[in-house]
């Protein structure tokens, strides 16, 4: 039988695969150190899969390498005795190297680090491959001495790995989350000796006071010292216990005076101020520098948060107190900061690399390397292949080159910048600002401050242009470099009634569903990314301060946590009649979270593109009377010279009323306006929102998995019946076009004339352009042939028609009524309750900041609701904007994860009042 391989491929597989498998190998460790910091950046689904392929072909190019080796010289009839055999034993360890992967990734998802019990065999086989290869070249190895060198850098390189895959399981992780264990104080001893007491005839009683904090403490320790020597600690105590009174007032006035815990030194000057000075949400208020420390100490205090741990009152107040006190953009800066620290832990090297073991094996490991390339480039080489001899060369010094690459980047991370600044560069007082401590510490932070202006956020100021419903208004949007980001900067999107119009159902869909890969494909075609917009992120800030202000106990907090519109519209002007409308739509013994959230993104819509239109009507209008309107003002400004000097005599009145009316306005209409572009920021606000919570109702399911439950199928009912809706409105209104030309034929008599056969010939070359886009829609082609993009013009205005048909629709009688139950479609009742906010009477402002608020309540419900870990798994993704609302809110204190009220009560037996009294009436 012919052999199907070629004899030259065999050939020069035989004789060049071992260099062409090392050479593969390192390549993939170049792509992972390059490519990794990319994927907390970006969301690109191409860059996402690269990054997946190359993590999985670097393990195995490297296990096969080492398998070819170790075949090839541990065959008995293969003597290992040439300088060629020695070098490539020498290339065995430099795939321990690469086993051990660079610093920027060590999981590329957190099922990874659960694995990390495969990886710890992986490394004993690993090494006892490679040290079985390394004691085949002796005694006779000439190259022994760098083959060691380099065999322990990848032992500890492995082990690196291994270590950090073990310490970010979850089970690791949660383990390093507890405390010693805490029994409490002795219930068992003190009630022996209150019994024994009571049995001696002596009146005794328990007297329970709350526990002490630290901060209490502290001052306890330094009034202490100022005493007088006549008065001892116990008689301190004592007095403290007898006037309980006395020691909460003493609390009070110590925790007004100290500052949390938790807030660094740097920033609680600033926090001073801040009470005094109001300041607006969009200032920059806080140093580079104090950003990452206060992140750095919330990540240490709030990192149990991803494994379900609780925290007690006095963290969220620390926590509470700190962004409170900052404006959103700076709280928007912390809360980024605090997410990178955790993925840090989750998907690198960090949490092994900052400790003094982690680097000073790390400094072994790099001087190995080092040490080991200098002894090759000093010894012989004579009857070498040149060939191995320069891949020998680019091993060494790619191997090099990487170690140090990882250092630099992890010199300037954030973690490094905040280990460093938390030990060192604290505030410089004035006495140390003149001494070398300061003068060093002055150094560091000019460098840091510096490096880390590249990575404070950019807000420009432009027209947004895509996608079209934003009419080119002028919003401040979020713009990094993506070298500098620390997550996507967008907020994903999708519409329901956009699906709808562009699904078809083709052979190419019915083969994807069936290879499994349904849920990519659709993400990368109806997946939009939107701008991370800072008026949206202010309003959202703000409605979840306001409500931070009202929880003070652990009701009211579970109360906030629950609600999904609830809370917002029990707060509006409604009457009682409209408010028993609307709130059929939100109770949760009404409807579920998901039937909820497809209602108002349905109503959402058809209630926008309804504003659109009549947006586009009143522009129109203005339009037309531009000419008039020009005329007019000439005609004014002949009159005005006249008109001034009567006006004169009466500025003063007509400043003093203009003053008292703007008052007025501004304390009805609050934060928005209710001019042109009062209302136009709130649907803005309500349409993004919108789509970004279908978004994660149906293209996330993970993350919503705690809240969704039947979403996919009252999605997918809802579609089916829009589907068809549309479909047979369709057909209505092209067989009313083929009756016209009918009608048209036959006031013709029959025979055709020159315009109707032009306007035939134009209709069906129209519609066959139209057929073109259809089938090229979607692709990279259509932009390229067409010169426009789906979110054209085309796109909008079939939304704006499927909406306004949808509006069209009679709901005088409920859809389940008329239909059942078994179908789970919310279409038609979202068309009524988008007719019952129409009829509540509302202004277009306070009609859309209801929307508005009902949003971002959806949102914190399920931010509040979503199980933790998932947002630690989308960090590896380009981070969710979910992620950055669910830590805010815990910031805020909207968590349930606080459940400690109070620490241990501090009980001691005291003689009772009843004794004392009979005992001073005897005297």
């Amino acid at each position: 039988m012919v052999n199907p391989i070629p004899y030259f491929a065999r050939n020069i597989w035989g004789k060049w695969n071992i260099q062409g498998v090392i050479l593969v190998s390192l390549s993939m460790q170049i792509i992972l150190i390059f490519a990794a910091p990319f994927r907390k950046r970006s969301r690109n689904t191409l860059l996402v899969s690269l990054l997946w392929f190359t993590y999985l072909v670097a393990d195995v190019t490297a296990d096969f390498c080492v398998g070819l080796i170790s075949n090839k010289y541990g065959d008995k009839d293969t003597a290992v005795s040439t300088i060629d055999d020695y070098l490539r034993a020498f290339w065995t360890p430099f795939l321990l190297l690469h086993l051990g992967g660079p610093d920027t990734i060590t999981a590329f998802s957190l099922e990874d680090n659960e694995l990390w019990l495969r990886h710890m065999l992986g490394l004993i086989v690993q090494v006892c491959l490679t040290g079985y290869v390394f004691l085949l070249t002796l005694p006779d190895n000439t190259l022994w001495i760098p083959t060691a060198l380099v065999f322990m850098a990848g032992l500890i390189k492995f082990a690196e790995r291994t270590r950090s895959l073990q310490l970010a399981s979850l089970g690791n992780f949660r383990q390093s989350m507890v405390h010693d264990p805490d029994p409490g104080p002795n219930y068992a001893k003190l009630m022996d000796e209150l019994k024994s007491r009571r049995e001696a005839g002596l009146p005794a009683e328990i007297v329970t006071m709350p526990e002490i904090s630290n901060q209490f403490l502290d001052i306890e320790t330094e009034q202490s010292d100022a005493k007088p020597d006549n008065q001892t600690p116990d008689t301190a105590s004592m007095n403290e216990i007898d006037n309980p009174s006395k020691q909460s007032q003493e609390k009070q006035t110590s925790n007004s005076v100290k500052s949390p815990p938790d807030t660094p030194k740097s920033v609680r000057g600033e926090e001073k101020n801040s009470s005094t000075t109001p300041k607006g949400d969009d200032v920059e208020d806080l140093l580079d520098l104090e950003v990452i420390k206060g992140a750095y100490d919330y990540f240490n205090t709030f990192k149990g948060l991803v494994v379900d741990m609780i925290f007690s009152f006095q963290e969220r107040s620390n926590s509470r107190n700190y962004l409170l006190g900052r404006t959103a953009v700076d709280a928007l800066r912390v809360i980024e900061v605090e997410l990178n620290f955790i993925y840090q832990a989750f998907y690198t090297k960090t949490t092994i690399i900052k400790s003094w073991l982690g680097i000073s094996f790390r400094f072994l490991s790099i001087s190995s390397v080092v040490a080991a390339l200098v002894v090759f480039i000093y010894e012989q080489k004579r009857g070498c292949e040149p060939f191995d001899v320069k891949i020998t060369y680019i091993l060494l010094y790619g191997a090099v080159a990487l170690e140090v690459l990882s250092i630099v980047m992890f010199i300037f991370s954030d973690y490094s910048f905040a280990l460093i600044y938390s030990r060192n560069s604290q505030k410089i007082s004035d006495s140390d600002s003149g001494t070398r401590t300061g003068m060093v510490t002055s150094i560091l932070n000019t460098i840091f401050t510096w490096v880390l202006k590249l990575k404070r956020p950019k807000w420009t100021d432009h027209k947004v242009k895509k996608p079209e419903w934003f009419n080119n208004k002028h919003y401040r949007v979020l713009e990094r470099f993506v070298l500098f980001r620390r997550w996507s900067e967008t907020i994903s999107a999708f519409n329901l009634i956009s699906y709808c119009l562009h699904k078809k159902k083709k052979w190419l869909d019915w083969v994807i569903d069936k290879i499994g890969a349904k849920e990519f494909v659709e993400q990368w075609i109806y997946e939009k990314k939107m701008p991370m917009l800072q008026m949206l992120w202010i309003f959202i800030f703000t409605e979840l301060k306001r409500k931070a202000g009202d929880a003070d106990d652990v009701e009211t907090i579970q109360r906030i946590c629950t609600s999904r519109g609830e809370w917002v519209i029990q707060e509006g002007d409604l009457s009682r009649k409209d408010l028993n409308k609307l709130m059929r739509y939100v109770e949760r013994n009404e409807v579920t979270f998901d039937e909820c959230l497809i209602l108002w993104h349905i109503a959402t819509d058809l209630l926008f593109y309804e504003e659109e239109d009549g947006n586009q009507e009143t522009e129109e209008g203005q339009n037309e009377n531009d000419g008039e309107k020009q005329k007019k003002k000439e005609e004014q400004n002949e009159n005005d010279g006249e008109k001034q000097k009567k006006k004169e005599g009466q500025t003063e009145n007509d400043d003093e009323k203009k003053k008292n009316e703007n008052e007025v306005q501004d304390l009805e209409q609050g934060k928005h306006e209710d001019g042109e572009d009062g209302h136009i920021e709130l649907q803005h606000f309500s349409k993004l929102l919108s789509d970004y919570m279908l978004y994660l109702l149906i293209m996330q399911p993970t993350m919503m998995s705690a809240v969704s439950g039947i979403g996919q199928k009252r999605f997918q009912d809802t579609c089916k019946e829009a589907t068809n809706f549309f479909s047979k409105r369709k057909s209505i209104a092209a067989g009313e076009k083929i009756m016209n030309e009918q009608l048209n034929k036959r006031k013709n008599n029959g025979r055709p004339t020159l315009n109707s056969f032009i306007s035939l010939v134009g209709e069906k070359t129209k519609d066959l352009w139209e057929k073109l886009k259809k089938v090229l829609r979607g692709t990279r082609c259509f932009g390229i042939f067409f010169k426009e993009k789906e979110e054209g013009d085309y796109s909008e205005s079939k939304l704006k028609e499927a909406c306004r048909q949808l509006r069209d629709v009679c709901v005088d009688y409920e859809p389940s009524a008329v239909k059942g139950d078994r179908s789970k479609s919310l279409l038609f009742d979202a068309c009524k309750l988008a007719a019952v906010i129409n009829g509540l009477g509302l202004n277009e402002t306070k009609k859309w900041k209801l929307i508005a608020q009902v949003w971002v309540e959806l949102l914190s419900y399920a931010a509040a609701n979503c199980i933790p870990i998932t947002h630690v798994q989308q960090l590896s993704k380009g981070g969710e904007f979910l992620s950055l609302v669910w830590l805010l809110m815990t910031h805020l204190g909207l968590a349930k994860q606080f459940q400690i009220k109070e620490g241990h009560a501090r009980a001691k037996l005291v003689v009772s009042e009843e004794y004392e009294e009979k005992k001073e009436q005897k005297k």
